[in-house]
Protein backbone atom coordinates (compact mmCIF):
# COMPACT_ATOMS: atom_id res chain seq x y z
CA UNK A 1 0.00 0.00 0.00
CA UNK A 2 1.06 3.60 -0.60
CA UNK A 3 0.93 6.70 1.61
CA UNK A 4 1.86 10.19 0.38
CA UNK A 5 3.36 12.72 2.78
CA UNK A 6 5.20 15.98 1.97
CA UNK A 7 5.35 15.04 -1.69
CA UNK A 8 6.98 11.66 -0.98
CA UNK A 9 5.34 8.27 -1.45
CA UNK A 10 5.86 5.61 1.22
CA UNK A 11 5.21 1.93 0.60
CA UNK A 12 4.10 -0.24 3.53
CA UNK A 13 2.99 -3.87 3.85
CA UNK A 14 -0.72 -4.55 4.24
CA UNK A 15 -0.67 -8.36 4.23
CA UNK A 16 1.48 -10.91 6.04
CA UNK A 17 2.86 -12.07 2.69
CA UNK A 18 4.25 -8.55 2.12
CA UNK A 19 5.93 -8.32 5.53
CA UNK A 20 9.25 -10.07 6.14
CA UNK A 21 10.51 -11.81 9.26
CA UNK A 22 13.33 -9.25 9.25
CA UNK A 23 10.77 -6.43 9.64
CA UNK A 24 9.02 -8.26 12.48
CA UNK A 25 12.31 -8.75 14.32
CA UNK A 26 13.32 -5.13 13.75
CA UNK A 27 9.97 -3.90 15.08
CA UNK A 28 10.35 -6.02 18.20
CA UNK A 29 13.88 -4.75 18.79
CA UNK A 30 12.87 -1.13 18.17
CA UNK A 31 9.58 -0.87 20.05
CA UNK A 32 8.67 -4.29 21.45
CA UNK A 33 10.25 -4.05 24.91
CA UNK A 34 8.95 -0.52 25.47
CA UNK A 35 5.40 -1.36 24.42
CA UNK A 36 5.30 -4.59 26.40
CA UNK A 37 6.60 -2.91 29.55
CA UNK A 38 3.91 -0.25 29.25
CA UNK A 39 1.23 -2.88 28.65
CA UNK A 40 2.25 -4.79 31.79
CA UNK A 41 2.34 -1.57 33.81
CA UNK A 42 -1.22 -0.75 32.74
CA UNK A 43 -2.45 -4.30 33.35
CA UNK A 44 -1.29 -4.05 36.96
CA UNK A 45 -3.18 -0.81 37.59
CA UNK A 46 -6.43 -0.97 39.56
CA UNK A 47 -9.57 -0.97 37.45
CA UNK A 48 -11.07 2.46 36.85
CA UNK A 49 -11.11 5.48 34.59
CA UNK A 50 -7.35 6.03 34.84
CA UNK A 51 -6.62 2.49 33.67
CA UNK A 52 -9.09 2.86 30.80
CA UNK A 53 -7.44 6.13 29.75
CA UNK A 54 -4.00 4.52 29.85
CA UNK A 55 -5.22 1.58 27.78
CA UNK A 56 -6.60 3.97 25.18
CA UNK A 57 -3.30 5.86 25.14
CA UNK A 58 -1.36 2.61 24.75
CA UNK A 59 -3.50 1.58 21.78
CA UNK A 60 -2.91 4.91 20.06
CA UNK A 61 0.82 4.76 20.81
CA UNK A 62 1.00 1.27 19.31
CA UNK A 63 -0.78 2.47 16.18
CA UNK A 64 1.50 5.49 15.66
CA UNK A 65 4.70 3.53 16.31
CA UNK A 66 3.56 0.76 13.95
CA UNK A 67 2.65 3.31 11.27
CA UNK A 68 6.00 5.07 11.68
CA UNK A 69 7.97 1.84 11.54
CA UNK A 70 6.22 0.31 8.54
CA UNK A 71 6.17 3.48 6.44
CA UNK A 72 9.65 4.63 7.45
CA UNK A 73 8.38 8.08 8.45
CA UNK A 74 10.21 9.13 11.65
CA UNK A 75 8.05 8.85 14.76
CA UNK A 76 8.52 12.53 15.66
CA UNK A 77 7.25 13.66 12.25
CA UNK A 78 4.42 11.14 12.18
CA UNK A 79 3.23 12.07 15.66
CA UNK A 80 3.41 15.84 15.09
CA UNK A 81 2.63 16.41 11.42
CA UNK A 82 0.21 13.68 10.29
CA UNK A 83 -3.45 13.57 11.26
CA UNK A 84 -4.04 11.00 13.97
CA UNK A 85 -7.31 10.09 12.27
CA UNK A 86 -5.41 9.22 9.08
CA UNK A 87 -2.90 7.12 11.02
CA UNK A 88 -5.59 5.26 12.95
CA UNK A 89 -7.57 4.54 9.77
CA UNK A 90 -4.51 3.10 8.04
CA UNK A 91 -3.48 1.14 11.13
CA UNK A 92 -6.86 -0.55 11.66
CA UNK A 93 -7.51 -1.08 7.94
CA UNK A 94 -4.10 -2.48 6.98
CA UNK A 95 -1.55 -2.84 9.80
CA UNK A 96 -3.18 -4.22 12.93
CA UNK A 97 -3.73 -7.65 11.36
CA UNK A 98 0.01 -7.95 10.70
CA UNK A 99 0.56 -8.40 14.44
CA UNK A 100 -2.56 -10.44 15.26
CA UNK A 101 -2.70 -14.20 15.70
CA UNK A 102 -3.54 -15.71 12.30
CA UNK A 103 -6.46 -18.03 11.82
CA UNK A 104 -7.05 -20.91 9.47
CA UNK A 105 -5.78 -24.43 8.95
CA UNK A 106 -2.01 -24.94 9.53
CA UNK A 107 0.05 -25.67 6.40
CA UNK A 108 3.19 -27.73 5.95
CA UNK A 109 4.18 -26.85 2.38
CA UNK A 110 4.88 -23.43 0.87
CA UNK A 111 6.11 -22.01 -2.41
CA UNK A 112 8.72 -19.31 -1.80
CA UNK A 113 11.09 -17.81 -4.40
CA UNK A 114 9.95 -20.43 -6.89
CA UNK A 115 10.90 -23.33 -4.61
CA UNK A 116 8.56 -25.74 -2.80
CA UNK A 117 9.46 -25.78 0.91
CA UNK A 118 8.16 -28.08 3.62
CA UNK A 119 8.16 -28.24 7.41
CA UNK A 120 10.05 -31.34 8.50
CA UNK A 121 9.34 -33.20 11.72
CA UNK A 122 12.33 -34.20 13.81
CA UNK A 123 12.91 -37.82 14.77
CA UNK A 124 13.76 -37.85 18.45
CA UNK A 125 12.69 -40.96 20.32
CA UNK A 126 14.39 -43.02 22.98
CA UNK A 127 14.90 -46.02 20.71
CA UNK A 128 16.27 -44.24 17.64
CA UNK A 129 20.02 -43.97 17.06
CA UNK A 130 20.36 -40.31 17.98
CA UNK A 131 23.90 -38.93 18.16
CA UNK A 132 25.27 -36.63 20.83
CA UNK A 133 25.44 -33.78 18.31
CA UNK A 134 21.77 -34.27 17.46
CA UNK A 135 20.98 -34.24 21.16
CA UNK A 136 22.83 -30.93 21.56
CA UNK A 137 20.98 -29.52 18.56
CA UNK A 138 17.67 -30.45 20.15
CA UNK A 139 18.74 -28.77 23.39
CA UNK A 140 19.59 -25.56 21.52
CA UNK A 141 16.28 -25.71 19.66
CA UNK A 142 14.46 -25.93 23.00
CA UNK A 143 16.35 -22.87 24.23
CA UNK A 144 15.50 -20.91 21.10
CA UNK A 145 11.83 -21.90 21.25
CA UNK A 146 11.59 -20.78 24.87
CA UNK A 147 13.13 -17.45 23.82
CA UNK A 148 10.57 -17.15 21.03
CA UNK A 149 7.81 -17.77 23.56
CA UNK A 150 9.05 -14.73 25.46
CA UNK A 151 8.69 -12.53 22.38
CA UNK A 152 12.30 -12.73 21.22
CA UNK A 153 11.64 -12.93 17.50
CA UNK A 154 15.35 -13.00 16.66
CA UNK A 155 15.22 -16.72 17.52
CA UNK A 156 13.01 -17.41 14.51
CA UNK A 157 15.57 -17.38 11.65
CA UNK A 158 17.56 -20.15 13.35
CA UNK A 159 14.45 -22.26 13.94
CA UNK A 160 13.18 -21.68 10.40
CA UNK A 161 16.56 -22.67 8.96
CA UNK A 162 16.35 -26.00 10.79
CA UNK A 163 12.78 -27.05 10.06
CA UNK A 164 11.88 -25.30 6.80
CA UNK A 165 13.66 -27.00 3.91
CA UNK A 166 13.20 -27.56 0.18
CA UNK A 167 10.82 -30.50 -0.19
CA UNK A 168 12.65 -33.82 0.03
CA UNK A 169 15.91 -32.35 1.36
CA UNK A 170 17.54 -34.14 4.28
CA UNK A 171 18.73 -32.18 7.30
CA UNK A 172 22.33 -30.96 7.16
CA UNK A 173 23.56 -28.91 10.09
CA UNK A 174 25.94 -26.94 7.85
CA UNK A 175 22.99 -25.52 5.90
CA UNK A 176 21.46 -23.95 9.02
CA UNK A 177 24.04 -21.15 9.24
CA UNK A 178 24.08 -20.79 5.45
CA UNK A 179 20.35 -20.02 5.43
CA UNK A 180 20.08 -17.68 8.42
CA UNK A 181 20.30 -14.53 6.29
CA UNK A 182 17.86 -15.97 3.75
CA UNK A 183 15.33 -16.72 6.49
CA UNK A 184 15.26 -13.06 7.49
CA UNK A 185 13.47 -12.42 4.19
CA UNK A 186 10.89 -15.12 4.86
CA UNK A 187 7.34 -13.71 4.44
CA UNK A 188 5.48 -13.52 7.74
CA UNK A 189 2.60 -15.67 6.53
CA UNK A 190 5.09 -18.54 6.25
CA UNK A 191 7.04 -17.59 9.39
CA UNK A 192 3.87 -17.74 11.47
CA UNK A 193 3.09 -21.20 10.13
CA UNK A 194 6.56 -22.23 11.28
CA UNK A 195 5.64 -20.77 14.68
CA UNK A 196 2.53 -22.98 14.86
CA UNK A 197 4.66 -25.97 13.95
CA UNK A 198 7.23 -25.16 16.64
CA UNK A 199 4.56 -25.04 19.32
CA UNK A 200 3.82 -28.71 18.74
CA UNK A 201 7.54 -29.54 18.81
CA UNK A 202 7.88 -28.34 22.38
CA UNK A 203 6.03 -31.48 23.49
CA UNK A 204 8.14 -33.71 21.22
CA UNK A 205 11.45 -32.41 22.59
CA UNK A 206 10.26 -32.31 26.19
CA UNK A 207 9.28 -35.97 26.05
CA UNK A 208 12.53 -36.93 24.33
CA UNK A 209 14.70 -35.18 26.91
CA UNK A 210 12.64 -36.68 29.72
CA UNK A 211 13.25 -40.16 28.33
CA UNK A 212 17.00 -39.52 28.22
CA UNK A 213 16.99 -38.21 31.80
CA UNK A 214 15.05 -41.29 32.93
CA UNK A 215 17.48 -43.61 31.18
CA UNK A 216 20.50 -41.77 32.63
CA UNK A 217 19.26 -41.99 36.22
CA UNK A 218 17.92 -45.55 36.11
CA UNK A 219 19.84 -48.00 38.35
CA UNK A 220 22.11 -50.44 36.53
CA UNK A 221 20.73 -53.92 36.07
Amino acid sequence: MLFTFEGNTYNYPSTLAEMSLRQRIDFQQTYGAELEAKRIEIAEMPDGDLKENELEYWGVLLAVKTFSFLTGIPFEKASKEISLYDIMDIYYDHMATLFAEPTGKPKNEFTWNGVLWELCNPIMTHDNKITFNEFLLGKEVMRQMLALGKGKWDAMPYLCAIYLRPKGEQFEEAKVNERLEMMLDLPMDIALQVGFFLTSLMTVYSKAFQSFRTAATAPAA
